[in-house]
């Protein structure tokens, strides 16, 4: 024989269901309009800087933005990872450079004389930063 709860009891876990139910549907839709407003905040942020960079004179340091061989190295294996991944590339290193006529010319290093193939050449303007010539010798 079954015992059945009375009716009373029925009603009152089904409003307390209810409540929670409520309550934690109410905190999800809290917690996704402060997520709303925090990236809403953020573009604003960009577009505050986006009006500044018009009016505001650039920076540019008088040894280029490309100064020395440690810097042109990270900006070329940073560059070479997004396009040869990770991996391919610390098989590479370490970055060789060296500087001609405001160009950095960037190579990777082979680790196999004998071995087929060959590495990563980036070219960087020193002034600028710019990559301008980017290629994998095979």
């Amino acid at each position: 024989m079954s015992v059945m709860p009375d009716s009373s009891l029925l009603c009152y876990l089904f409003r307390m269901f209810t409540s929670l139910r409520l309550a934690s549907g109410s905190l999800l839709f809290l917690a996704l309009i402060i997520a709303q407003a925090s990236r809403e905040k953020e573009k604003e942020d960009f577009e505050f800087t986006r009006r500044q960079i018009h009016t505001a004179p650039n920076f540019v340091p008088k040894a280029g933005m490309d100064s020395d061989e440690s810097t042109a190295t990270a900006i070329a294996y940073a560059v070479a990872v997004l396009i040869y991944g990770k991996k391919v590339m610390d098989e590479e290193l370490p970055f060789r450079a060296d500087l001609k006529g405001g160009i950095w010319t960037v190579l990777g290093t082979l680790h196999c004389s004998s071995c087929a193939g060959g590495t990563v050449v980036i070219q960087i303007d020193k002034a600028t930063g710019q990559i301008v010539y980017l290629t994998h010798f095979q």
